[in-house]
């Protein structure tokens, strides 16, 4: 009695490797994004601390 095995479609195949590889560039954007954006976000973060700092000295 022959076995069946199942083998799945080209198109199968070619949609998985697709989800792949636009799951890997969104993680690499993602990654790009916020290396791109961590500066600013240091730099708004010590302008408020400053402001802060000020406020509460000129009161």
């Amino acid at each position: 009695m022959a076995r069946y095995v199942y083998r799945r479609s080209l198109w199968w195949t070619f949609a998985k490797i697709c989800a792949a590889m636009c799951a890997l560039y969104l993680v690499l954007a993602a990654v790009e994004w916020v290396f791109e954006t961590a500066p600013y976000l240091v730099l708004g973060s010590l302008t408020v601390a400053a402001g802060a700092v000020a406020a509460r000295v000129i009161r």
